[in-house]
């Protein structure tokens, strides 16, 4: 499938989840929203910091090195201390509010839609668990969007390890919350009578934006 202007392509799958996994999303919404908003909240918090130190290094010339003794480094590790600060006490808040019960409920979770995955018997759902991209509508409910694209590495468990990426999937990168937010409205209206949509899962399998594309996204 590919945009009228054919910038875009991607190939997608809409297949229903099996039953125990749509209860277990049912009965563990409150547990994902809470996730999502920890995800979301340390996204936030990771922007914020990496903006402050591009400004405070573009702000960095020879003649400030000069009369005050700062070295780029120093105003590097200035910039996450003013960074910190700068951050919304709502913001904080929500980066620490994952308790050691929250942190063991959601792996609860993830073991539950596993072996929920596994006992469906059906090859499509190997590994699905990691493959999870995203929930919805709203982020938490009962359908979801799966991340099949090789070296793609977006994924709703987000982790801080350095993934190595090629050039072209660095190209998607930037639109990655456009990708979602498109899912979650998808499956708030559904396809007919704006119903919401229940139990269905989204696998992309491939996904390219032309360089043309990105850079007017960019820009714009």
């Amino acid at each position: 499938m590919s945009t009228p202007n054919h910038k875009c392509s991607v190939t997608i799958r809409a297949v229903p989840l099996p039953p125990d996994v749509i209860s277990i999303l049912e009965n563990n919404s409150d547990l994902i929203r809470t996730h999502d908003q920890y995800v979301s909240s340390t996204q936030k918090r990771g922007d914020i910091i990496s903006s402050m130190k591009e400004m405070t290094l573009s702000s960095f010339d020879s003649k400030d090195k000069a009369s005050d003794n700062i070295t780029p480094d120093a105003a590097v590790s200035n910039a996450d201390k003013s960074g910190s600060t700068a951050i919304s006490d709502e913001v904080e808040e929500n980066l620490t509010s994952l308790t050691d019960r929250t942190v063991k409920a959601i792996q609860k979770l993830k073991e539950n839609l596993k072996r929920a995955f596994e006992e469906s018997g059906d090859p499509i759902w190997k590994n699905a668990v990691e493959k999870i991209w995203s929930f919805g509508p709203r982020r938490f409910g009962p359908n979801i969007l799966f991340n099949d694209v090789e070296g793609l590495s977006c994924s709703i468990w987000r982790s801080d390890d350095a993934v190595e990426v090629s050039e072209e999937v660095k190209t998607l990168l930037p639109t990655e919350n456009s990708f979602v937010n498109g899912f979650q409205l998808a499956t708030l209206s559904g396809p007919l009578c704006d119903e919401p949509m229940m139990g269905v899962g989204f696998i992309i399998s491939k996904w390219s934006l032309s360089t043309e594309c990105m850079e007017s996204e960019l820009s714009g």
